[in-house]
């Protein structure tokens, strides 16, 4: 009976044995089960709250929603940019400082593109630029002022039709401050065939105008009055803009003021001048070929009486043969030094000097001229040391704006019978200097 129940206990603890075994195996069963599901939920925790990286986030292909900025470490646009970005205007005054830190602050360049939307009519586009500066219209270079200046304006008209346009802006940097504006206006002839008059609520002609009118003169008298409701009575500022024609001659630029006023002729600065208190008179002479020139006068009033009165006057002789312009730099930039009438472009100056006052290196001429050709193919032909250009009615025929000895280039030209203008710039760097321009049929 002992045995049995020593049998029987050991079934019995067996059994417990057996019973323990299989709930170790449940057990680990669901440990399993509980950790791969514990897993799954993790994963999918982390899916929500960390989302996969888009590609956009690759800094060399940024999203762009206005303009696409390329910036070169060259001034001449070359290679691949250093860095690319999304610019929403091209409104950049960096003054000695750099764009980014990858770009030098000296000798960059850049490039913005971008496609817009336009309402047909005529626009008037601007760009004010430290140092060179080019604009693209649908493929059509409309601004070219692609030289070293200290930053001027620089405008184009043109009509367009309704539509996508595509502009493309290139700018670069040679040394010194660095500035770059580009904007446009609405300029329709028939909207505003004086002056476009642009009214602000501020000291300074930016931003959104509270009042855009045609004013058929700039001659005002305001007093202590003010231009219209809608612009305060002092603190007020005005740009206008208009072009007009003018023939091969000097003009007198004059602007009667109380108050603060520039006027600018394609972009040159030609009178900056402040006179509060009082009434005062102030001018500028400009040289001029014949045909249509940009003009703009900016005016602000801070207190007290307002008046201006803007006029100009034929006042220097005309140019029958070649007007002839020269500068004391290789950039045509600035005031012309001497303004003369020369009788043909044949000119060996060899070491000296084009004229008394010009040094003998390092300096620039244009010269320009309207005739009247036959209906014929002609060649144009010139010799040049070291660098020129030929433009026939704005479109460039020669081109060997370059550092060289002397060197002859010739380019056939098909003109109608009519007037035709003829533009001929040239530069010299150094050694000798040549500049000899003819052609035939």
């Amino acid at each position: 009976m002992a045995k049995r129940m020593e049998q029987g206990d050991r079934r019995i603890f067996g059994q417990t044995q057996e019973g323990t075994s299989m709930n170790k195996a449940q057990l680990k069963r669901t440990r399993r089960f509980s950790f791969w599901w514990a897993l799954l939920l993790a994963v999918l925790a982390v899916g929500f709250i960390v989302p996969a990286r888009p590609a956009s986030a690759d800094p060399s292909s940024p999203q762009i929603s206005a303009w696409i900025g390329e910036y070169f470490n060259n001034r001449h646009l070359s290679g691949s940019p250093v860095l690319i970005r999304d610019d929403a205007a091209i409104s950049f005054n960096w003054g000695l400082s750099s764009p980014a830190g990858n770009v030098p602050a000296n000798g960059f360049s850049a490039r913005w593109t971008r496609s817009c939307y336009f309402s047909s009519g005529t626009y008037r586009f601007f760009a004010l630029s430290d140092d060179g500066v080019r604009i693209w219209l649908d493929g059509q270079l409309v601004i070219d002022q692609w030289h070293s200046s200290p930053g001027y304006t620089y405008t184009a008209d043109r009509y367009l039709n309704a539509g996508t346009h595509v502009i493309r802006v290139e700018y670069y940097e040679e040394g010194g401050g660095a500035r770059i504006q580009f904007w446009w206006e609405t300029g329709d002839a028939q909207t505003y065939p004086d002056w476009r008059g642009a009214y602000y609520a501020g000291s300074s002609p930016n931003g959104n105008p509270v009042l855009v009118r045609n004013d058929a003169a700039i001659d005002f008298d305001w007093g202590s009055g003010s231009p219209a409701t809608n612009v305060p009575g002092d603190n007020f500022s005005v740009r206008w803009t208009s072009r007009a024609y003018f023939e091969a001659a000097t003009y007198r630029f004059h602007a009667k003021i109380d108050g603060t006023v520039c006027l600018w002729v394609d972009g040159e600065l030609i009178i900056d001048a402040q006179n509060d208190g009082s009434i005062g008179e102030f001018t500028g002479d400009y040289v001029t070929s014949r045909g249509d020139y940009d003009l703009k006068v900016e005016f602000f009033e801070g207190r007290g009486d307002a008046q201006i009165e803007v006029w100009w006057e034929k006042v220097g002789p005309s140019y029958p043969d070649w007007k002839g312009e020269y500068w004391t730099n290789p950039y045509l930039s600035g005031q012309p030094a001497l303004v003369q009438n020369e009788g043909r472009i044949d000119f060996d100056w060899g070491l000296g000097s084009a004229a008394a006052g010009l040094p003998v290196d390092n300096w620039s001429a244009r010269w320009t001229r309207t005739l009247y050709f036959e209906a014929a193919t002609y060649q144009f032909s010139f010799i040049v040391d070291d660098g020129a250009r030929l433009w026939v009615d704005d479109v460039l025929v020669l081109d060997a704006w370059y550092e060289g000895s002397a060197r002859q280039l010739s380019a056939y030209y098909a003109l109608g019978a009519g007037y035709h203008t003829v533009r001929v710039e040239f530069f010299e760097r150094g050694g000798d200097a040549q500049m000899q321009l003819w052609w035939s049929k």
